[in-house]
């Protein structure tokens, strides 16, 4: 089979490095994705030959806090159905690739009564499991679920380390409450000898917040917390959020870099410098689809933050993975028009919602 020859070997190489931390994985996969990228772009013109080797999926579109930057804030209030373990299920066992999975949507994970089930079930199947999570619903119980299930990493969202911002960004928490339960759930790995999950500090770095990111790496350094994923800004929910400008960037990037160096806290900067145009820098709609929590097959997580939530599902979705396989919906002539016009060389083929997408302009 052409998956077992263009993916076997890298399936085995990332499955032996599940116990490792998420920059190795990440980076394996990256290097030898970008090759396949290429041959992909002149061989299979839009067809996947390949089922992904990652994916990320929404188990539930509830959340507790009414968060400046995320579009739920400005849904009605509703309590929605979650994802339930059978159909998680269902979903993980048609890839028989999977080695990476990212257990983060809308919402806040541990909302889901199934979670932990999970996370268990993925395990089992010797995937990497990350998930997200604001932090606000953690207790001794819960952490102790949490490290017991095996998840690989678990990323705390905070945007800033002053108690005042956090507050306004993150409608409906307590600073102090969410810093102390996330210093009680390293102390709580540490004591029982877990080296997973890597515990992550993630925030979005808008205009208005860039310059937290050395507070945010002193706060890690000062919580035992060894890692900062530092994301995109990807769509604007609300008027004033806007994301920072390339030398706004490049000075905090410098002076960041530097003490990240100095308080040994890796600095994870996914704000790239834009490039030249090159559309097989992007290969998530073949490798890393991402999964509404209803089932649908969207192309990748930054498409459904580009546009409102309905409007990707109608426009930018391939099929529903809770009423088909997904060994039928990757290459339905919907999905394989998509990655055709993603693979084009010249920009103004590529989907309205990719066009301006900064996987495409990596430096």
């Amino acid at each position: 089979m052409i998956t077992d020859a263009l993916l076997g070997p890298i399936v085995r190489r990332v499955k032996s490095h599940s116990d490792t931390s998420r920059d190795s994985t990440r980076s394996f996969l990256s290097k030898h994705l970008s090759t396949i990228g290429k041959v992909n772009r002149f061989l299979f013109r839009g067809y996947s030959p390949f089922e992904p080797l990652a994916l990320q999926i929404e188990t539930t579109i509830n959340c507790n806090l009414r968060c400046q930057h995320c579009e739920r804030t400005y849904w009605p209030s509703n309590h929605y159905v979650d994802m339930s373990f059978d159909q998680f299920r269902s979903i993980i066992d048609q890839f028989h690739y999977l080695s990476v999975l990212s257990l983060t949507g809308i919402g806040e994970g541990l909302l889901n009564k199934d979670i932990i089930q999970m996370i268990r079930y993925a395990k089992s199947k010797n995937i990497f499991v990350s998930m997200t999570t604001n932090g606000t619903l953690l207790n001794p119980l819960i952490n102790h679920d949490i490290i017991s299930s095996g998840l690989d990493e678990l990323s705390f969202s905070i945007e800033s380390a002053d108690p005042e911002t956090y507050g306004k960004i993150r409608v409906g928490a307590d600073f102090n409450r969410v810093i102390g339960n996330i210093k009680r759930f390293v102390y709580m790995k540490d004591n029982l000898g877990s080296n997973i999950p890597e515990v992550v500090l993630r925030t979005v770095a808008m205009k208005h917040t860039i310059h937290e990111i050395p507070g945010l790496l002193k706060l890690a350094h000062d919580i035992s917390v060894k890692h900062l994923m530092v994301c995109p800004l990807i769509y604007s929910f609300k008027d004033g959020l806007e994301q920072p400008n390339p030398e706004e960037m490049k000075d905090v990037y410098e002076k960041s870099k530097e003490l990240a160096k100095q308080l040994s806290v890796n600095l994870d900067w996914d704000l790239v410098n834009r490039g030249k145009f090159t559309s097989y820098k992007c290969m998530v709609p073949y490798y890393n689809p991402y999964i509404f929590r209803e089932g649908y097959v969207a192309p990748c997580c930054l498409v459904t933050q580009r546009l409102a939530r309905d409007d990707v599902i109608e426009n930018f979705t391939f099929g529903n993975v809770l009423e088909e396989k997904y060994s039928k919906i990757q290459n339905n002539e919907k999905f394989k028009s998509f990655r055709r016009k993603l693979l084009s060389s010249d920009p103004e083929e590529i989907p309205d919602i990719c066009k301006d997408c900064w996987m495409l302009f990596r430096g």
